[in-house]
C-alpha cells in the first residue's frame, strides 16, 4: 500500500476504492500511512518502537540430535544469561511441515530491544546462533546447512500504557479503517491471527452496512 485517502462513500488505496481498510503493516508504516487522514493517532502509533532480530535457522543430522529432546518445541534464553540469543525453537518438531527427511531444523533467534545485532556479519551471526544454542543444551552442533533472515525493526516493544493508548486510537480511528498486526495486541502468531481476524470481521460488519 501506498496512498490512502478518504471519501465519503470510504476509502481510497493505491487508486482503487473500498469501504474499509484494515492495515496490518508494522507501526511505523501505519503511521506513515494515517498522516493525511488521521494525524493524532498517527503520531501516537509512529510512537511505538521496535527492534532489531536476526534468525539463523540450521539443520543437523537426526543421528546428532538426542533422545532427550525429542517432543520439545525449544526455549527462551533468561534474559540474565543472553548474549545474543534469545530463543530457540525445534523447528522440525514444532510444525510438521518443516520436517526434511532425517534433519532437524532450529530456528534461532538472536537480538533484541538493547541487544543490537544486525551490524553483525551473516558469519558471526551463524557462529554466535552455533556456538551459544550448543552450550545452552551442552551440545556440539554441526549444522550441515545455515541461513540467516534479517528484520529490521521486527520486534515491536510494549511500553507502559501501551495497551491504553492502542485502545484510544483503534476508539478514535476515522469509520472503516482497522489496525492489526504484531504491533498493537500481542506479538506471537496466535495474537496476530486473532487480530487480524477481528480486524477482517469488524470491517466486514461495515462494508455490508454501507452496501445495504
Amino acid at each position: 500500500m501506498q496512498s490512502l485517502e478518504r471519501d465519503a462513500r470510504g476509502w481510497w488505496v493505491n487508486g482503487e476504492h473500498f469501504e474499509a481498510v484494515v492495515l496490518a503493516a508494522p507501526a511505523a508504516i501505519t503511521a506513515a500511512l494515517l498522516e493525511k487522514v488521521a494525524p493524532d493517532e498517527a503520531a501516537v502509533v509512529s510512537a511505538i518502537p521496535a527492534a532489531d532480530v536476526a534468525m539463523v535457522s540450521i539443520a543437523m543430522h537426526q543421528s546428532d540430535w538426542p533422545t532427550r529432546l525429542h517432543g520439545m518445541s525449544g526455549y527462551l534464553v533468561p534474559k540474565p544469561q543472553q548474549q545474543l540469543v534469545t530463543a530457540v525453537s525445534f523447528g522440525s518438531q514444532k510444525w510438521s511441515h518443516w520436517q526434511v527427511g532425517d534433519h532437524v531444523i532450529l530456528r534461532i533467534s538472536l537480538g533484541r530491544d538493547g541487544l543490537p545485532v544486525l551490524h553483525l556479519s551473516d558469519e558471526q551471526l551463524i557462529a554466535a546462533a552455533v556456538e551459544e544454542t550448543g552450550h545452552h543444551m551442552g551440545l556440539t552442533l554441526q549444522p550441515i546447512h545455515a541461513r540467516v533472515s534479517r528484520w529490521a525493526g521486527a520486534f515491536p516493544q510494549y511500553r507502559p500504557h501501551h495497551a491504553q493508548r492502542v485502545a484510544a486510537v483503534e476508539g478514535t480511528l476515522p469509520a472503516g479503517l482497522y489496525l492489526a498486526g504484531a504491533s498493537y495486541h500481542g506479538i506471537g502468531v496466535p495474537a496476530c491471527i486473532r487480530s487480524g481476524q477481528q480486524a477482517a470481521t469488524r470491517a466486514a460488519e461495515i462494508a455490508r452496512s454501507l452496501t445495504q
